[in-house]
């Protein structure tokens, strides 16, 4: 935005997020401001161009309530961008209504398409003809078949293309977005909210004193369809749960994250879960302290 200096960001967002605002405010001689989670809205200011922050924090799950953000920022005159990439496919969303402008996501997680698939975009449609493509590509123009000499941007959603998009990697996409439309996301979202409590309950009643710590939001409300652990041998626990049968997610330096797809996941998968989780992480726990005691009397 003319005359404004500043994308601000927080430390919580996803890091390729922030590479490409680091590279936005390198090329447009700007400058990337970046707060603590809790203090972006209250480092809005008319400096800020636009404010840009993932509506479910990746490592904790924590999920921010997109429309207090959108005001806030429209209020200073700043744009706001939402990377969906953690929201999409698991929660009904209605960016219209929450005054969103610009967001981003990517199809491998709750869309289904699995690794390698096509990124998204959203552009609020009052802004499609004031937002302009830096890069111009044959699949943007308005008649993509002319072959004009001269670029004229697609008057949709369309002008954002610049070439041909990777099909084979669409047609899984569609596939688990297809299966998406079938089911109601507001039911979808209740299923997420349920299985998350649930193992969260798990965690908290079967576990003693030794239980990892829950980063994650304890009201289902608050919390994106992931539980995130902190534990110091998180590595290891993830690797030990692998090898048996249960697919978590290490994100250093100590953190577990659980990922819930509600259309796939059951309550069955819950229980069976958090009691390999509990075996594997006594197992680890005792192999560390064996471990420290073998070097404390060599």
């Amino acid at each position: 935005m003319a005359g404004r200096g500043t994308i601000l960001s927080d430390s919580s967002n996803l890091p390729g997020d922030l590479y490409v605002a680091q590279s936005a405010a390198r090329v447009q001689n700007r400058k990337l401001r970046i707060v603590a989670p809790a203090r972006l809205v209250d480092e809005l200011d008319e400096d800020v161009a636009v404010v840009m922050f993932s509506q479910v924090d990746f490592r904790t799950g924590r999920l921010v309530e997109l429309q207090p953000v959108a005001e806030q920022a429209h209020a200073v005159g700043a744009l706001v961008l939402c990377d969906l990439s953690h929201s999409a496919g698991v929660m009904p969303l209605a960016l219209g209504h929450d005054g969103i402008d610009l967001a981003v996501g990517c199809g491998y997680k709750f869309l289904n398409g699995g690794p390698g698939a096509p990124a998204f975009m959203y552009v609020a449609n009052r802004l499609l003809h004031s937002i302009e493509n830096p890069i111009w590509g044959w699949l943007g123009h308005a008649e993509t078949f002319a072959f004009e000499a001269e670029y004229r941007p697609d008057s949709s959603i369309a002008r954002f293309l610049v070439g041909c998009p990777p099909i084979l990697s669409l047609v899984a996409l569609e596939e688990g977005i297809d299966l998406l439309l079938e089911a109601d996301l507001h039911a979808v979202r209740r299923k997420s909210i349920a299985l998350t409590s649930s193992f969260i309950d798990l965690l908290r009643q079967e576990w003693d004193d030794d239980a990892p710590e829950i980063l994650s939001p304890l009201d289902g409300r608050r919390r994106g369809s992931q539980v995130a652990l902190r534990h110091p041998s998180a590595s290891r626990i993830v690797r030990a749960l692998s090898e048996n049968g249960v697919i978590a997610e290490f994100r250093a330096p100590d953190i577990i994250r659980f990922g819930f797809a509600p259309l796939y996941v059951c309550y069955a998968d819950i229980w069976d879960s958090s009691q390999i989780l509990k075996r594997v992480t006594h197992q680890v726990d005792a192999d560390r302290r064996a471990a420290r005691l073998r070097r404390k009397f060599e």
